[in-house]
């Protein structure tokens, strides 16, 4: 022992054998200094609570920087929760089948779907991180050229801040509350709503700079980006029918016999792709020998009754047909179906309302599709994907395919041999590949929800209700709008004000790219510059004013190509420009 741990021992030893008074004092100063301390060290937890509660702490840090714009630990908590929120809202219960588990912590899960992601929590905070970025970015060029948020600009965000009160009042919450139960302890309504502003005003660049970045797009961009995307735009229309041989195999391995009957098997479906391919002078000869080749009665009639067999096993014994009465039925589905595969007029059969009707209604109903899912209505398989020919990974059904000389009204067989199946495609080339000529659509729109027209649209008690009131609101304002100047300016201006939207105009719409009904509205021939009417979706109910035609789809998606191209290069150099900086430490200590 050393002679300094010594004396600590000496002086110890004395202050413990010292008695009277002067053992006294010292345990009273003691018993003052512990309790201040302890009151101090009380306090200070206190207050440390009540400063993360408030998000005092959080929001005094700096999570990211621009040379004139700051984002901080409460902002960056309101970012990264808006990230996980729109995942979890997209995805719904599927956000289980890619791995994510919103009961846990995302800190604790492995991220499997996303490259440069270990984990859940690594996925939002890099999609978090980018999306600063970019709005940093677009804040300081926005500032840079003198652009900031006009009242109209205030009043949205006023609007979003309303709805969001509305919402929180829905659910029994305080404003404060809500935001803080949504977007994480501590985030306030002033956090929220610099936010919000950081975001319009990255929002209102964006439009300008993408506006002026596709007004000076060339042609022979266009073009380029074409040449370089091909799978982006090529595609390929056929007619395809598949014979399959499969070997039947009885026990562990398969016998002589079994094996021969395979190479028979083998044999015989590969010579009837030759007889499809010798037939297949023309679409209409293709599906003909198809409807021909599966018109058996016999066939059709195993089908019904394995399938009435499915549908009846409900029925009591005494609800169930005769074997005269199944036959008749049998007789009635083949003449049926055999009308349908051969393009004929036909109706389905009417069994009445005996008690077994259901059941066989059911099974002609699975027969029929089965059939004409195999037949006629499945042997078109358009919009086949480009693939390059000479990429060895390529299939050799689109080796064949998109071969410089292929042509409308090639036929081949594609063979695929197993050791125990076999498959013969037989492919007849509607439309070689080719770009989208179809013209796409500019329109407006004004979306109006039950949850606009005031109504809680979860609420399934009131849901007929909402959507009556949200058709009423939509009527009034068409009727509004049809009673004024009927431009599209004025549109605009209405859908601005009213629309729950995040947009009115959209430009170059694709077909097939919106909701059914949507899609059917702007896509009817007689549709003309100028029409209104009111549409129903899932969404809500939408005022419609049709613009016009766009540009050809290949032509919109090559330019939309184009334009994000050089606004990720824009952002790069925005980046770097604007000296856009994270703070890792806040970034990792976010609350998942």
């Amino acid at each position: 022992m050393g002679k300094g741990s010594r004396s600590r021992i000496n002086r110890a030893e004395e202050v413990i054998s010292n008695s009277g008074k002067k053992k006294t004092d010292n345990t009273k100063k003691i018993t003052v200094i512990v309790t201040v301390l302890v009151v101090l060290l009380i306090a200070g937890f206190i207050s440390a609570i009540i400063l993360n509660n408030t998000g005092a702490l959080s929001r005094a840090k700096t999570a990211a920087k621009s040379d004139n714009y700051r984002v901080s630990g409460t902002m960056l908590s309101y970012f990264f929760n808006s990230q996980y929120q729109s995942f979890v809202g997209n995805f719904g219960s599927y956000a289980s089948y890619l791995g994510l588990d919103t009961s846990k912590s995302l800190k604790s899960q492995k991220c499997t779907m996303y490259e440069g992601a270990d984990t859940w929590f690594d996925y939002f905070m890099n999609s978090t991180r980018e999306q600063i970025s970019e709005i940093l970015g677009l804040c300081e060029a926005a500032k840079a050229e003198g652009v900031s948020l006009d009242k109209e600009d205030t009043d949205s965000i006023d609007s979003a801040l309303e709805s969001m009160a509305t919402v929180a009042a829905q659910n029994g919450y305080s404003v404060g509350g809500y935001i803080a139960a949504a977007y994480g302890t501590g985030v306030s309504v002033n956090d929220v709503r610099k936010c919000l502003e950081m975001a319009e005003l990255a929002s209102k660049y964006l439009t300008s700079l993408s506006e002026k970045i596709e007004g000076e797009v060339t042609d022979d961009e266009i073009n380029e980006y074409f040449e370089a995307n091909p799978s982006t735009f090529l595609k390929a229309d056929t007619l395809q029918y598949v014979l399959t041989a499969t070997k039947s195999v009885a026990g562990a391995e398969a016998t002589e016999e079994e094996e021969k009957a395979y190479e028979d098997a083998k044999a015989e479906k590969k010579a009837l792709a030759e007889q499809l391919k010798a037939a297949a002078t023309g679409a209409d000869g293709f599906k003909a020998w198809v409807a021909g080749y599966l018109d058996k009665a016999d066939e059709i009639g195993e089908e019904f009754e394995s399938f009435f067999s499915s549908e009846s096993e409900d029925l009591s014994e005494a609800d169930r047909p005769s074997d005269e009465a199944l036959a008749e039925a049998k007789t009635k589905a083949v003449e049926y179906i055999s009308k349908c595969l051969k393009g004929e007029e036909a109706t389905a059969p009417d069994f009445g309302s005996v008690a077994y009707a259901d059941a066989l209604d059911g099974a002609v109903s699975s027969t029929y599709a089965l059939y004409i899912t195999r037949g006629i209505e499945g042997l078109a398989n358009d919009g086949i994907t480009y693939s390059d020919p000479s990429d060895e990974d390529t299939s050799d059904l689109d080796k064949w395919l998109f071969a410089k000389d292929r042509a409308a009204g090639d036929v081949e067989v594609i063979e695929s041999e197993g050791d125990s199946t076999s498959k013969y495609t037989v492919v007849f080339v509607t439309e070689p590949a080719h770009r989208s000529t179809e013209l796409t659509k500019d329109v407006a729109h004004i979306l109006i929800s039950a949850s606009t027209a005031g109504y809680d649209d979860t609420d399934t008690s009131n849901s007929v209700l909402a959507s009556e009131k949200a058709k009423a609101e939509a009527e009034k304002i068409l009727a509004d709008f049809r009673s004024g100047e009927q431009t599209l300016e004025a549109f605009k201006k209405l859908g601005e004000e009213k629309t729950e939207d995040s947009r009115v105009v959209y430009e170059n719409v694709a077909s097939g790219k919106m909701v059914t009904s949507f899609n059917d509205w702007i896509f009817d021939e007689a549709r003309k510059a100028g029409d209104t009417d009111i549409v129903e979706t899932e969404y809500g109910w939408h005022i419609m004013y049709f613009i016009g035609d766009g540009k050809e789809e290949w032509c919109a998606t090559a330019t939309e190509g184009v334009v994000s191209e050089k606004l990720e290069k824009w952002y790069e150099e925005a980046s770097a420009k604007y000296h856009v900086t994270f703070n890792e430490s806040v970034l990792n200590s976010v609350a998942d």
